[in-house]
């Protein structure tokens, strides 16, 4: 018999930069729970600095036309789409994967998905697609306003929420990050950048990385910048999207990536299929 090699994450010291290298077991690979909503408004409260931060939506119909979140996790054959249509300044939120509030906890304890413990940040690729039908104005007013990451302690049973922040960015000039409006007008541009997301604070840190807890979902709030005297399309892509893990202080290993299952932190008499490279 052959043998095989595990698949084991790189770190983020490793990774984090390396914008458009699949750091998953596979290019297309759908980490989180198979859910997305472009809908649901909420206040969570940032479990470390008990900052709230809300989640809202101005838009709705026809004005929130945000499609193809599934594709956010592709590298080469898709993308999501976040897309509206308006004028004067608007809000949309969306979410991917298990997301507290939205779903109970039973719910979310019992869903089909990837077991990320320790995983620390988010990193995916971006533009402002060069395309009026989507993307009306050269400026580009559009932005993501608010992230947040969303775990499950299983020591605890509970869900713990953290506010997220850009890291770093590929362009050299910010006018092109991902998490602001500047009026300039090259922002428009079919050409993919990357960016880094993660919990600002050291001891938000480690309590994800020495707590291990598992990464679930992601929620995100855009915000579209008033611009001109009509509404227009404004939107940003989203590809590769990819949960990012980090050692902890105290541990000597990397974690095992395990086949997408449903329960998966129920006892089980059958074993886990282990993702190989």
């Amino acid at each position: 018999m052959a043998t095989k090699t595990l698949y084991i994450p790189r770190k983020e010291s490793e990774c984090k930069e390396d914008y458009g290298s699949v750091d998953r077991p596979t290019a297309n690979e759908y980490l989180f729970a198979r859910n997305v909503n472009n809908t649901y408004t909420h206040e969570w409260t940032d479990h470390n600095t008990g900052n709230k931060v809300n989640f809202g939506r101005t838009l709705s119909g026809g004005d929130n036309r945000i499609k193809n979140l599934h594709d956010i996790w592709l590298r080469d054959s898709g993308y999501g789409q976040t897309w509206g249509y308006c004028h004067k300044d608007n809000y949309i939120s969306w979410h991917v994967g298990a997301i507290p509030n939205l779903h109970s906890l039973s719910d979310i304890k019992q869903f089909s998905q990837t077991l990320l413990p320790g995983y620390m940040g988010i990193r995916f690729q971006y533009r402002w697609p060069d395309d009026n039908d989507r993307n009306f104005w050269s400026n580009s007013p559009v932005h993501i306003n608010d992230m947040m990451l969303h775990y499950y302690n299983a020591a605890a049973d509970e869900c713990w929420s953290y506010e997220a922040t850009l890291m770093v960015a590929s362009p050299a000039n910010s006018d092109f990050w991902p998490d602001r409006y500047v009026k300039n007008d090259s922002r428009r541009s079919n050409s993919w950048k990357g960016c880094y997301w993660k919990p600002p604070g050291g001891p938000a840190r480690n309590e994800i990385r020495n707590n291990q807890l598992f990464m679930i979902g992601a929620s995100f709030e855009m915000k579209y910048t008033d611009r001109g005297g009509a509404s227009h399309s404004r939107c940003m892509d989203i590809r590769n999207f990819t949960p990012i893990w980090s050692k902890a202080d105290v541990a000597s290993y990397a974690p095992l990536m395990a086949k997408k299952q449903a329960n998966p932190w129920t006892a089980r008499s059958t074993n886990m299929e282990l993702f190989t490279s």
